[in-house]
């Protein structure tokens, strides 16, 4: 079978046929999760193919340059790039291309796990530390010159850096992704696997037994090809995913930023105990002026604050939580410092992308509620959802499903007025979640409710919040409130600090 007959038939078909049905997801409006969107799923494709070609080049020469495995010259054209035929880099085209067009096909139909892990650390450095030691391994063996082992050491030699440096930079968002990665894995592997033993068998190309195990799975193919598929899958599947993933495109843009601006002391002492941050204050600063007077409301304030975190601020009246919330949200502007929210940096914004931020990642909760009082229960709840054009059948859905959640289906056509302090807050905190904010700002929930009301309220802010994987940042006088949170800072003199 010549080269070019085996690609046309194991994976020439195949993507035709997997193109096909990405074709069809596109057609009936399938996409990807919003987790896998940081960028256009084409470009990082087509990223691939050119990093795949880039990486195989040296390495596949060298193999064949030492004759570790060769190929039969009738089987191929005779067009050569250095020592490798022209089939040889269209196979690991083709291969990106496949492979590529599966993982996206299947993350439409598998489940994507929401949050971080906690602890994630363990998912990055225990998988990078143990893939070191087995690289090191590899270049001992390599070093030791034993001929059998000569194949595979070059394999673990080449493959493994750039698999370490996947896991040392997102190990845990990968875990987010391992149904779907070793779905993809499992598919990739076996296929290419067959495929290559049926090759193998007709004389397409040939192993060098000199400088192989000669361990034959299935009693054709070398150990060392499949280590070379699943390897090569690997590389394919784990970047991919990162590039695709939103959390790892922040991960990116904090470590651009600490590599280009020094942190405070204290945000310096948060980054060490946050995990995955999620919003980032740094040295921020606001003040206002009262005729001659400047007040300095906040004096270069740094926190970070983690994804899911739920967060309480404290602090006696005029001490700037109000503002602080107000600078989060983008309702006033900074005088200096930056506000970073998944990336994002909100301070570089002018006024209308602020308003539009805000409208579709911010959800409020204030102490006299706000709700508009010639409007009924479900028509409050649902206008966030009529402003960003949401207001379908699965937005409506979602609307009812938050209203029998705070217990006020059954009073969804009664007007505000005729609705206890409590009753007004819980429609409240339906709004404030109804078209999925990224982040909830709460400014004293409870001030306007009687202690047990408040209670009440608190309870099913902190539930719905953390049932719906949202940061909570609650502006609060009451240490009773305060102990729902996650954790406390206390706003004193411009600045915050933990308690």
């Amino acid at each position: 079978m010549s080269y070019f007959l085996f690609l046309s038939i194991f994976l020439g078909i195949p993507l035709l046929i997997i193109s096909g049905l990405t074709w069809l997801d596109f057609r009936k409006g399938r996409w990807l999760p919003d987790t896998l969107m940081a960028v256009p799923f084409w470009i990082v494709l087509l990223g691939h193919v050119c990093v795949a070609v880039v990486y195989t080049t040296p390495w596949d020469n060298y193999l064949v340059a030492t004759g570790v495995w060769y190929y039969e010259p009738r089987l191929v054209t005779g067009i050569t790039l250095g020592w490798v035929p022209i089939e040889e880099y269209t196979y690991f085209v083709l291969q990106t291309l496949w492979v590529g067009l599966l993982l996206r096909w299947l993350a439409v139909r598998i489940p994507y796990d929401s949050g971080l892990p906690g602890r994630g650390g363990r998912y990055r450095w225990i998988p990078t530390l143990s893939l070191g030691a087995l690289w090191f391994l590899a270049l001992l063996l390599l070093a030791w010159g034993w001929d059998p082992g000569t194949y595979l050491g070059l394999i673990l030699a080449w493959a493994i850096p750039p698999v370490m440096l996947q896991f040392a930079f997102g190990g845990d968002i990968l875990w987010r992704s391992r149904r779907l990665v070793t779905v993809v894995l499992v598919i990739g592997v076996l296929y290419l696997s067959v495929s290559d033993s049926l090759a193998i068998g007709s004389g397409t190309w040939t192993i060098d037994p000199g400088q192989s195990l000669n361990i034959f799975l299935g009693g054709v193919l070398p150990l060392e090809e499949f280590l070379f598929f699943g390897i090569t899958n690997v590389l394919i599947v784990l970047g991919v995913t990162l590039v695709l993933s939103k959390d790892n495109h922040e991960r990116f843009a904090r470590l651009r930023k600490s590599l280009t601006r020094r942190p405070s002391p204290e945000a310096f002492r948060e980054r060490g105990r946050a995990n995955g941050t999620f919003l980032e204050v740094v040295n921020l600063s606001k003040s206002y002026q009262e005729g001659d007077t400047n007040h300095s409301i906040l004096r270069e304030a740094c926190v970070e604050i983690a994804r899911g975190e739920f967060v309480a601020i404290l602090g006696k009246s005029g001490s700037g939580k109000s503002t602080l919330l107000n600078l989060i949200s983008g309702i006033d502007q900074v005088d200096g410092g930056e506000i970073w929210i998944q990336g994002l940096n909100l301070t570089s914004m002018n006024e209308l992308q602020r308003t539009l931020f805000r409208r579709q990642s911010i959800g409020f909760i204030f102490q006299f509620f706000n709700l508009i009082p010639t409007l009924t229960v479900w028509e409050n709840v649902i206008l966030p959802l009529e402003l960003e054009g949401k207001g379908d059948e699965s937005g409506l859905k979602k609307a009812e499903a938050l209203l029998r959640e705070v217990g006020l289906f059954d009073r969804k056509d009664a007007f505000p007025d005729l609705l206890s302090g409590g009753e007004q807050q819980r429609v409240a905190i339906a709004r404030a979640l109804v078209h999925d904010p990224l982040l909830v700002l709460a400014d004293e929930p409870t001030g306007n409710l009687d202690d047990e009301t408040g209670k009440q309220v608190l309870s099913l802010l902190d539930r719905l919040t953390r049932q719906a994987g949202k940061n909570l940042i609650l502006v609060t006088h009451s240490l009773e409130a305060a102990k729902y949170a996650d954790r406390v800072l206390y706003l004193r003199d411009g600045k915050l600090k933990g308690i």
